[in-house]
């Protein structure tokens, strides 16, 4: 009986035009957000990371202090501060020095790349180091992941745990399905 009313596609299409519901765009809580579908695109309010930071445990310092350093031929820096995951030193990184930091840690100001603790020797405040690195080495920059104006998600989306995790770090709390 009901195939027998689509003998044409004019009325294929009227059939499902007539038994189409439409829905209301509503604004929710991410946490109610689900095995729902985005109503707009999700841009990025801010920078992730919003800061250059540590990619590893280690010292962050000058390279160019570093340059030449080999286990044959080890060079001494000072150490002057120490920084823990998602903290900062208010201490500037100048010749010689290094400041003991942890990975996810603000790079502190003076400081162009961290040397793996593994590659050092401490005795106090005394550093000793083993190996040499380049500018930027094992430093995560700011915005690596996500830039702040960028298109992270398309409306139409079909939102699932990791659509919501990347909702949230664009700065989202609400959004529109």
């Amino acid at each position: 009986m009901f195939l027998s009313k689509l003998d044409s596609l004019s009325n294929a299409r009227k059939l499902i035009s007539d038994n189409q519901k439409t829905t209301e765009i509503e604004e929710i809580s991410i946490w109610d957000a689900h095995k729902r579908v985005l109503a707009e695109d999700i841009i990025a309010f801010h920078d992730s990371p919003p800061f250059d930071k540590s990619a590893m445990d280690g010292f962050a310092l000058i390279a160019e202090n570093t340059f030449g350093a080999a286990n044959s031929s080890p060079k001494e820096l000072k150490i002057i501060d120490a920084i823990g995951a998602g903290d900062f030193s208010s201490k500037k990184v100048t010749e010689n020095e290094a400041i003991v930091i942890a990975t996810g840690a603000l790079i502190p100001e003076g400081a162009n790349a961290v040397l793996m603790k593994e590659y050092t020797t401490t005795d106090g405040d005394d550093l000793t180091i083993y190996s040499q690195v380049t500018p930027g080495e094992n430093i995560s920059p700011k915005s690596e992941d996500i830039e702040k104006g960028q298109k992270i998600l398309d409306k139409n989306t079909f939102i699932r745990y990791q659509e919501l995790g990347l909702i949230a770090s664009a700065g989202y709390d609400r959004v529109k399905v």
